[in-house]
């Protein structure tokens, strides 16, 4: 579950029972969740059609963003079986930027 292409640092879980949780993704197609006291990664998710550009986590903590190119898609994190809920193909270039509002009705994103 350890990699050199994993880049970004996504959240803390603390209300979850485990006391930090990072999500990190690259360009090897694969969001990584790990429990960051120990280093252990506990899951992992697909995303089949590019490097992930860019993670957000929801407010909430149920769900997570993952921005390539050209499309997004969102997670349920704490579903059985992974996949996408949703995939959103509006863009025509890499997906560069995601992020929900406040109080997470809302989600927003910007490409090249």
């Amino acid at each position: 579950c350890r990699s050199a292409a994993a880049r970004r640092v996504l959240g803390r879980m603390s209300d979850s029972g485990q006391s930090v949780l990072l999500a990190t993704a690259g360009y090897d197609h694969t969001i990584r969740f790990w429990e960051a006291p120990t280093g252990v990664c506990y899951k992992t998710l697909q995303h089949p059609d590019s490097q992930v550009n860019q993670l957000q986590i929801t407010a909430d903590r149920q769900r997570i963003a993952a921005a390539g190119n050209p499309s997004l898609r969102l997670f349920e994190i704490n579903s059985g079986p992974p996949s996408a809920l949703t995939t959103y193909d509006g863009h025509t270039s890499n997906v560069t930027a995601v992020g929900f509002e406040a109080d997470g009705k809302w989600m927003y994103t910007a490409s090249e």
